[in-house]
């Protein structure tokens, strides 16, 4: 009885492979992504979850001037303490809010 995945295995060489397993993940996933016969979508998901791992991440760095971050937060934190000027708003004018009107889409049918 040949067993189409046993016999697929043996033409990879993966029953001979027993002493040449990767040595952790990322090799697995290495030896997955780069075996031609393989299927494509096990190959691009093993490509995608190796990359993360190969490729640094692009990440924003702030750049602060000379002054220590330390001294520049004691500033903020010194300046935010400080009074603000209140603007003190009045209204304009004295409104009214227009009558109340039932909606019609409330109304019973007549």
């Amino acid at each position: 009885m040949n067993d189409p995945i046993i016999e697929r295995a043996r033409r990879r060489g993966e029953l001979q492979m027993a002493a040449t397993m990767p040595e952790d993940a990322l090799d697995y996933l290495r030896q997955v992504y780069r075996d031609p016969l393989e299927c494509t979508h096990v190959r691009l998901k093993a490509a995608c979850i190796a990359i993360e791992y190969e490729r640094p991440r692009l990440a924003v760095i702030a750049s602060i001037g000379g002054d220590d971050f330390a001294e520049r937060l004691g500033r903020c934190i010194e300046r935010s303490t400080k009074a603000r000027p209140v603007i003190e708003a009045q209204p304009a004018v004295n409104h009214k809010p227009p009558p109340m009107v039932p909606d019609r889409r409330y109304r019973r049918p007549a």
